[in-house]
């Protein structure tokens, strides 16, 4: 499932990119909260890295 997820996008950078940050957050369910409270900090991530806006 995920190769395919990945192999569907090998050519959107900022959607691997994405992936990549998705993947390697630091949060878990132990401490309190989920990995979305980083969705935020993640878009950021990719505005500042891509130089784009994200309506």
């Amino acid at each position: 499932m995920v190769e395919q997820l990945l192999n569907k996008h090998k050519k959107n950078i900022v959607m691997l990119d994405g992936f990549l940050q998705w993947a390697l957050n630091p949060t878990s369910m132990t401490a309190g909260y989920g990995f979305e409270v980083n969705y935020d900090h993640i878009m950021k991530n990719l505005k500042i890295a891509h130089e784009f806006s994200i309506s």
